[in-house]
């Protein structure tokens, strides 16, 4: 019931006349008059009803306030007795929650995130109640081990006005061993050594020391033996471009929580510090600029370029201090340094130049030995003296006919060229009709050895790559490729096509056409591989517990077969293909959910505190009983936690259904009722002795 008014008359009018009343009756009172109590309160009671005072009648339904079970599920939560102590807890708590009428539940059970932010409980529970009143929330009830990575800096950020309640898992006495990576590289320089700074943490002090076995790309390198909470560094030498996986594997000890966080993972991406190219011109010509101009603009290359400017055999006036800055060192770079450069590249290098022939047999042995040859050749390459007839011929991929090919064509992707990662994707949509800018003249050659990407006039070879032994060559049947670079006839991708074709020569791992990958996205291992072959043959894929089981690939596009496997045992996943390997990690000891698992209070107390509520284990040590404190609903407060409860909020929120009023003054009828008493009262004064009434007036 509320008790109001709805006056008749304005609120000032209204209080004048209870002063008027009082001032009557006091007047009454000192002049002894008959009556001026009743004078004075009839006028007070008129003024009442003016008034018009009303009593409601409100129906309301009681709301329900809503208390919220957060169950964290997360990674951690599955080690040791933790996925017990939660089942059993869970369920005595929706027992206990349920038996109060006036309270709803509402279970949010959290199960992890595929990413690597660790728990997420407090945005679960944004997410759980992001459609109930904050006013409805009694409180939050949270089962977890306490290793909690979103908390709030507090309770107004945390959007709680009801108290957080949170009841852990795990015990007081747990152990665990563990690497921590104080300083992990992404990346280093190919053929350097890298350093690895790692710790090893322990729970319980004056433990024995660690034993680290170490391994690179599966290969054990050595092991360590470290004290407890000092920091190693562990140096690793990369060995090749790409990534390069180093396995960290901790001994473990008796009684730890996991070993699950006793393996370390990192890739460490192999790049070339400079890459150094000889750049060996022959006599000038317009594509001799594009070189030079694509070579520059990667800051990356260290370039040496010389021209030859005229053949010995050629007798004119000009002064030999006008043709060279500095003589051709012939002895120096193909003698002496030619192991120091990474590519060698000759552009329209006619056989006509000085360089004598044993100097080709070093750039062949070069080349044998893991160099890189990049060969573009013009009309002197048909010559029957050409670079195709002098001892570079044993590594070149194709031998000239003696014929050039004069006439406008546009270049083709090859077959092979279609499943080459140095092809992929370079000519657009249509593959088959790539709108390049056509080419003029082309140097025709057979190709007994390699692959070829790019096919010219009359379907003979334009681009063939090969392998020889233990390096690559590549060469361009045409010396026309500065047309794409003038943009004639709408030009062509010739940077991407000269910097894939070179760094395919220096053995870029995205660029080889035979190659296996693996990677783990959320909870799915993805295999990838790359073969210019028909068809590939199942993966033979290594479990972290040893099993190793065969998985088939399914084609996605030419050259490339993908497949898939779910994995759910943290650890390294081993994939295998003939000679191929690649590696990939699942939950180790990087991801923040496992780099802490013990079962701490100290994270949530401050927030827990500051809300009104507190933190308690489930039990106190291993194989213990779960015990639950009372649950009491309480009227709003600071406090709601006791040693033996735990308390939810009554917020006695209700919504109105009906309303009806009824008026004490009995409205325009009570008004003439007091008005006739009023009157009354005035003449039993004026006459009293119409009335027979005798006045006590000293005046009469």
């Amino acid at each position: 019931m509320n008790l109001q008014f709805s006056p008749f008359l304005p609120i000032g009018i209204l209080a004048v006349l209870p002063l008027i009343g009082v001032g009557l009756m006091l007047g009454g009172l000192w002049r002894r008059r008959a009556l001026w109590l009743w004078r004075g309160t009839g006028l007070c009671v008129f003024a009442l009803a003016l008034a018009n005072p009303l009593l409601d009648f409100e129906q309301r339904n009681p709301i329900k306030d809503v208390a919220a079970l957060l169950i964290d599920r997360s990674g951690s939560q599955s080690l040791a007795e933790r996925p017990a102590q939660i089942d059993a807890a869970s369920a005595q708590l929706r027992a206990k929650l349920g038996s109060f009428a006036d309270l709803e539940l509402r279970e949010i059970d959290y199960g992890g995130e595929a990413d690597d932010n660790g728990t997420q409980l407090f945005y679960a529970l944004r997410e759980g109640l992001k459609d109930v009143s904050p006013e409805r929330l009694a409180g939050v009830i949270m089962l977890t081990d306490g290793q909690v990575h979103d908390i709030p800096k507090d309770a107004a950020a945390a959007g709680l006005n009801a108290p957080l309640q949170v009841l852990l898992t795990g015990h007081a006495q747990e152990r665990d061993r563990r690497i921590e990576s104080v300083e992990l590289p992404k990346f280093g320089i190919v053929g350097k050594e890298v350093v690895l700074k790692l710790r090893v943490l322990d729970t319980f002090s004056g433990g024995d020391p660690g034993r680290l076995n170490v391994l690179h790309d599966g290969q054990a390198l050595r092991e360590f033996s470290i004290p407890v909470g000092q920091v190693i560094e562990i140096p690793v030498k990369l060995d090749h471009a790409g990534p390069n996986v180093v396995e960290v594997q901790l001994a473990p000890v008796s009684g730890e929580l996991t070993e699950i966080n006793n393996r370390l993972v990192v890739s460490i991406e192999g790049v070339r510090d400079r890459v150094r190219v000889l750049l060996v011109s022959g006599a000038p010509n317009p594509g001799e600029r594009t070189w030079r101009n694509v070579l520059k603009s990667d800051p990356n290359v260290d370039l040496v370029h010389y021209t030859i400017l005229r053949f010995p055999s050629r007798i004119d006036d000009t002064p030999v201090n006008e043709l060279s800055l500095i003589s051709f060192p012939m002895e120096q770079l193909f003698s002496q340094d030619l192991e120091k450069f990474d590519l060698v590249i000759f552009d329209r290098y006619a056989n006509q130049a000085p360089l004598p022939e044993y100097y080709f047999d070093n750039i062949a042995n070069y080349v044998r030995r893991g160099g890189a040859l990049l060969v573009s050749v013009g009309p002197d390459y048909a010559e029957s003296d050409g670079l195709g007839r002098t001892g570079l011929s044993a590594v070149l991929p194709a031998e000239p006919t003696g014929q050039v090919l004069v006439s406008p064509f546009v270049a083709a992707v090859a077959p092979k060229g279609e499943a080459h990662p140095v092809m992929r994707d370079l000519a657009g949509p249509d593959v088959h009709a790539p709108n390049w800018a056509p080419f003029y003249r082309q140097i025709e050659a057979q190709a007994p050895r390699g692959d070829v990407l790019m096919s010219g006039s009359q379907n003979a070879p334009l681009l063939v790559l090969s392998h020889e032994d233990k390096g690559r060559v590549a060469l361009l049947l045409t010396d026309q490729l500065w047309l794409w670079a003038r943009g004639l006839g709408g030009g062509g991708p010739h940077v991407e096509l000269l910097r894939r074709v070179s760094h395919w020569l220096l053995k870029e791992p995205a660029l080889e056409e035979e190659a296996l990958r693996a990677s783990v996205s959320g909870t799915m291992l993805n295999i990838e591989r790359q073969s210019l072959k028909d068809s590939a043959e199942p993966v033979n894929v290594r479990l972290p517990n040893g099993e190793t089981l065969a998985l088939a690939l399914s084609k996605a596009e030419p050259g490339l077969w993908r497949g898939q496997l779910g994995v759910k045992n943290p650890g390294l996943y081993e994939v295998r293909q003939g000679e191929l390997r690649a590696f990939a990690s699942f939950g180790l000891a990087q991801t923040r959910e496992f780099a802490e698992v013990m079962s701490v209070g100290a994270k949530l107390r401050p927030l827990a505190e500051a809300t009104g509520g507190s933190v308690r284990r489930l039990s106190e040590k291993a194989g213990g009983v779960v015990s639950l404190p009372n649950i009491i609903r309480m009227r709003a407060g600071g406090s709601y936690a006791g040693s033996d409860y735990i308390g939810l909020k009554r917020n006695e929120l209700s919504t109105l259904t009906g309303l009806s009023s009824a008026p004490l003054a009995l409205g325009f009828p009570g008004l003439a009722l007091l008005g006739g008493m009023l009157l009354a009262l005035w003449l039993l004064e004026a006459f009293p002795r119409l009335f027979r009434f005798k006045s006590r007036s000293p005046d009469r």
